[in-house]
């Protein structure tokens, strides 16, 4: 796959807060992950006593406004949206399809992990 130059961007974009839970139960079944649930058995390792896993949630969400980005369940961590040369503008005034990633400072360009994507409509 051809990699494109990394180019220099001022956004204006919305804030926005999405937020979502994903319950964990059925899909730690499904890779056979049972026992946990299980009254008598539960997680020994953590604890002296028997520890029974009830409920298992996944809570993510991302904030962006004008002080920068905060995303949960996946860190917190701050966006400067920097223009040194002539940027390239984009407005999103209409749905748009959001990742923040995590890359090197000294390879921008080197996608390291997807830490949160979505959409915005």
């Amino acid at each position: 796959m051809k990699k494109e130059p990394v180019e220099s961007v001022c956004a204006t974009i919305p804030t926005f807060h999405i937020e979502t839970d994903l319950n964990l139960e059925n899909i730690l079944k499904e890779l056979n992950i049972t026992q946990i649930f299980r009254n008598g058995h539960g997680i020994k390792q953590m604890s002296e006593k028997t520890l029974i896993i009830g409920k298992a949630i996944h809570k993510a969400g991302i904030k962006i406004d004008q002080y920068g980005t905060c995303g949960y369940a996946a860190g917190e961590f701050g966006a400067e949206f920097q223009c040194f040369m002539e940027p390239t503008i984009f407005i999103a005034d209409r749905p748009f399809i959001f990742f923040v990633t995590l890359v090197t400072e000294e390879n921008p360009s080197n996608l390291k992990s997807i830490l949160l994507m979505g959409t915005l409509c």
